[in-house]
This record gives C-alpha cells, structure tokens and sequence, in this order.
C-alpha cells in the first residue's frame, strides 16, 4: 500500500481513525484511541505512560471539547484499552498526585481477535468471532468491510460495554461545597479537598477560600492550596524579617567615646582619598 500522497508538514502527524474503533466505542473514544496509538509508538516498550489528561485535551483542540475528551477516557479505562497509572511525587511540602494514561494493546487486541472484554460478559457469537477474523485479515478495506459487515454483530456489544461500565471519573461534572468551604467537583477533589482539610488549620483553610473568592473563582483544591501555599511563604517572609529587626533592637548603643572614635576614623578616611594641596 502507497504511502499518502499529501504531504505532511515538518512536525505534523495523523490521527489514524479507524471504523471499527467508531462503531465500537463512538467517535470521540475511537479518536482518543486514535491519538494514543499514535503517542505509544515513540515509546521503546509497551505499557509506558504516554500522556496526561492536560495533554490529550490539548493534542485534540478542535477534535473534540474537554467533555468529549473526559468521557472517552472513562470509557477506554472501562473497557482496559487505556490504563490510568497514579503517580505520586514528593513537592516542596507533601505528596503530589497526578494521572497518567498508557495504551493496553494487548486488550485491543483481543478484542479484535474476539476475546473477552474485561469486566463485560462476552456475548460475541461464532458468527461475530469470525466475522472479526475475516475482517482482520483482510489487507483492502479493512474499514469499509469492517464497517459493513460487522457493525450489527460486534458494535451493539460493545456499545452495551462502553456505556454500562462507568466507573467514577465518568460521573458528570457535579458541583459540592464542603463545610470547610472547598468546593468539588470530581471524584479526585472529594480526595484532594480531604487531604488539604487534614494537613492545614481551619483558620488557613478560611482564609485561603476567603482569598479565592475574591479573584472571582471557585475554590476547588489545587486553588485552594496554591492560596495556602502563599500565605504560608509570606508568613515565612515575615517571620525572618521580624527576627533580623529584633536582632537590630538588640544590639547596644554605641557610647559617646565609641561615637567619637568612629567619627575620627571617618574623617580620616576622607583626609586619605583627598589630594593634598600646596599653598
């Protein structure tokens, strides 16, 4: 099969979207899969995280809205085409969260050679396990014969999968205010609001919501804490510079003599780098 015949710009690249993938999951899922496919062939081996979800929202600007993008990763994470890796690093101050997305082929595979689909009863026939063959094996229009003739055997299962199975991160967007004044949205920031009311005081808690507030947003948690954070670093501030103020009112008053000492040895200074002069 010839290459394609439009050129691609230096740095450009191709979401390779494929029928089967859109009568499986849908469109927005099958262009989510596309991109990742496309993000896991730089990677040396398989399984590696490949993006986040900041990244792929920004990969697919103008594909697809931040919504279709969330609800197509529930569904791939449900299915097990894409895993979600939590990893966890140590900041200035305590632990930091963040997602990480990884491409299981080995699961897309299966379902492509007629397997299983994890946590989804298989209710492929025979009659759909070789239609599947037929239209993998085949090196011409895999899409279109795909497409045609295995949209009403495979597609309706797995649709069944893709829209049954929703886990957390699928849940629309909600919104709820905690007594501390912290407000969710997500499963993620029920756990982050938590750990924020656990770590700091009410008062800072407040105080940063209070501050948030005033800029005219929500105060979710990643606002929150970067409002503590400051608070905290300019009470840091405040405190070293107080210290180095009390240190000053400290020392003693020079005497009288010390005074004139000083002054003499000024003055003698300034006789020094003055040029002397003949009259």
């Amino acid at each position: 099969m010839l290459d394609s015949r439009i050129p691609r710009p230096p740095g450009g690249h191709f979401i390779q979207l494929h029928a089967w993938a859109i009568n499986a999951v849908g469109r927005a899922a099958a262009i989510v899969l596309g991109e990742a496919d496309f993000l896991d062939r730089a990677k040396e081996l398989p399984g590696q995280p490949i993006f986040t979800r900041t990244r792929i929202v920004a990969e697919l600007e103008g594909f697809l809205g931040e919504k279709s993008v969330d609800e197509a990763l529930s569904v791939l994470v449900a299915l097990g085409w894409l895993v979600r890796h939590t990893i966890r690093t140590v900041g200035p101050k305590n632990l930091q969260t963040h997602h990480e997305y990884s491409l299981n082929a080995v699961a897309v595979s299966e379902y492509l050679e007629g397997g299983a689909v994890p946590g989804v009863a298989n209710m492929r026939s025979r009659e759909s396990q070789k239609c599947a063959q037929k239209c993998d094996s085949s090196n011409m229009g895999i899409e279109e014969e795909m497409q045609q003739q295995c949209s009403g055997i495979i597609a309706a299962p797995m649709q069944a999968a893709a829209y049954a199975v929703k886990p957390e991160s699928a849940q629309q967007k909600r919104r709820r205010a905690r007594p501390s004044g912290i407000v969710t949205f997500y499963g993620d920031d029920v756990a982050e609001a938590a750990r924020l009311e656990q770590s700091n005081s009410a008062e800072e808690i407040a105080a940063a919501v209070s501050a948030v507030r005033g800029t005219g947003k929500e105060p979710v948690p990643g606002l929150v804490q970067a409002a503590i954070s400051r608070h905290q670093s300019k009470a840091a501030r405040d405190a070293s510079q107080r210290e180095k103020l009390n240190a000053l009112d400290a020392v003693p008053p020079a005497t009288p003599e010390k005074a004139a000492a000083g002054l003499a040895r000024a003055k003698a200074a300034l006789r020094h780098g003055q040029p002397h002069t003949t009259i």
